[in-house]
């Protein structure tokens, strides 16, 4: 089934949890102070021993009441979520082994063009710059696909999730539900679930018995395996061999594609490069969004290297008028002397000149 990634505020879904407690008689009041563990321990034990099915009828209850009293799914926190954010847990995500896939067409019949859920899964730090190109693409008809972004969303998640998983040491079992008679959002879910049910047809109708044996067998062994031996090749010897379910692997992408054709003998088979183009197509949107990190970062580096020049000079200038601040006096005074020395000089120089003068010339003529 695909992933999901909707959390939801913790604070609300704690509160909504005494509500339901309440409701169940676990609590003698609705807002209780719940920040001692010994006390959440002890609702925990009460809800435990409350019948399933009126757990179900309570929380229907709240729901009926209003939105508010809705559940709005899980919550980033832990055991199962031991990070701050999701680009957190994909980094670092404690190893499992997990079954996620998709059905081929999941909700392409949704109108969403904006695309900013994939923008947050996918950790795009550039969304405004990516998403208008990824816009440009999608009005101009240069999509290698014809999938919504709710569907690429979940084609996406599902492959992230899974190499995440890969990569600490966990063990990823992909599919593609393929079928083309119902191939849209949870319609697989009528054969592990007994929801959104429909009638079969004679390739479903096998498919009625493969698909829920692959998760239990899941459940009972942590691996999902092809068990047509088990079930159909007594009855149908001209079946092809079976063929294990591998975990995903780097580069392969590998993934079983889980489709049945009794006309021509198709049958859910391993393939390699899961939704390729939808991954690829985004893959190239993630080196884009690098790319404008880096010239961001050379942008900014050119203009501190600017500023810190401009910074510099003034800081030179702002020092050099200080110091000829610091001096102008000094200077004033030195030149002051200089120019009266000159004058005085000057000036006993004609008195010495107009006295040899007198001395030779007479009174008068």
């Amino acid at each position: 089934m695909s992933m999901q990634f909707g959390f939801s505020n913790v604070t609300h879904m704690q509160d909504l949890t005494m509500d339901l407690a309440y409701r169940a008689k676990c609590l003698p009041s609705r807002t209780p102070k719940y920040n001692s563990t010994a006390f959440v321990e002890g609702v925990v034990r009460c809800l435990r021993d409350v019948d399933s099915m009126e757990i179900l009828r309570i929380q229907r209850e709240m729901e009926d009441e209003g939105e508010r009293y809705k559940s709005e799914g899980l919550v980033m926190t832990a055991p199962l979520f031991a990070a701050q954010d999701l680009q957190e847990f994909f980094h670092n995500p404690p190893p499992r082994s997990i079954v996620t896939g998709t059905t081929s067409e999941e909700l392409d019949t949704s109108d969403d063009p904006l695309g900013e859920s994939i923008a947050e899964l996918l950790g795009i730090k550039n969304s405004k710059e990516v998403l208008k190109r990824y816009h440009e693409d999608l009005a101009s008809n240069k999509l290698p696909f014809n999938h919504s972004a709710s569907t690429q969303q979940i084609f996406l998640s599902s492959y992230v999730i899974g190499h995440a998983q890969r990569e600490a040491g966990g063990k990823a079992y992909i599919y593609s539900y393929s079928n083309p008679r119902h191939p849209v959002h949870t319609d697989d879910l009528s054969y592990i679930m007994g929801v959104h049910e429909f009638e079969h047809d004679a390739n479903e109708a096998v498919l009625a018995v493969l698909y829920p044996k692959f998760f239990m067998d899941f459940v009972k062994t942590g691996k999902p395996r092809r068990v047509l031996g088990l079930t159909l090749r007594p009855l149908r010897p001209s079946l092809p061999p079976e063929a294990h379910w591998t975990p995903l692997q780097a580069v392969l992408d590998n993934y079983m594609d889980i489709n049945v054709d009794v006309d021509n003998g198709t049958m859910p088979h391993m393939a390699l490069h899961y939704e390729s183009e939808v991954v690829n197509y985004w893959k190239g949107l993630i080196d884009y969004d690098r790319q404008i990190t880096a010239l961001k970062k050379a942008v900014a580096e050119t203009r501190a290297m600017d500023v810190s020049g401009v910074v510099d000079t003034g800081a030179t200038s702002d020092g050099s008028s200080t110091v000829i601040e610091l001096f102008l006096p000094l200077f004033a005074v030195v030149i002051t002397i200089v120019i009266v020395t000159l004058l005085v000089r000057r000036r006993e120089m004609r008195k010495q000149s107009f006295k040899d003068r007198s001395e030779k010339m007479p009174l008068f003529s």
